[in-house]
């Protein structure tokens, strides 16, 4: 026997072998980039689901008490129509507002949804914009408890829309 051929044939299998394993290793590749991409998909639905949840509890505040709707409604019109229990009570409804906007904020940054929320976001401070809600803003000792991004994002929103 020629062990040049010998060489060869375990040359050919070698090769055979590495076909065999880099073909295997691009499914496996393939199935796990699939995997990855249907857990993410699902994970922001989960998210999404969730700040559904977030802003319809907040409004239900709103929509569950005539009260509170009144003073939500006034306030948005001008904010020196409130005395000063219903001024506090705005205050804390604006506050979980912009809590609920900075949360969506940030899951846009930390979960990927980025392009989407940021829209998301300008179209609900834009429903919500108000006379009353930007005096808020403007005025409020709570502005600072905000990323700095999103009060320079809210800002040029406000300053775009005027």
């Amino acid at each position: 026997m020629n062990w040049e051929i010998v060489g060869s044939i375990g040359e050919l299998f070698g090769a055979v072998a590495v076909v065999v394993s880099l073909v295997y290793l691009a499914k496996q590749i393939n199935q796990n980039t699939k995997q990855v991409e249907k857990q993410s998909r699902t994970q922001r639905l989960s998210v999404l689901g969730h700040l559904g949840d977030q802003w319809r509890g907040f409004r239900s505040n709103i929509t569950s008490n005539p009260e509170v709707a009144t003073i939500w409604r006034r306030g948005n019109e001008n904010l020196e129509q409130l005395d000063a229990d219903e001024r506090t009570l705005f205050d804390l409804l604006l506050v979980e507002f912009f809590w609920g906007i900075t949360y969506n904020w940030m899951m846009g940054v930390e979960e990927g949804l980025g392009e989407y929320l940021r829209d998301e976001i300008e179209d609900n401070l834009l429903i919500y914009d108000s006379p009353g809600l930007r005096a808020w803003w403007e005025s409020s000792p709570h502005r600072n408890e905000y990323p700095s991004d999103l009060i320079a994002t809210v800002d040029g929103l406000f300053k775009k829309n005027s």
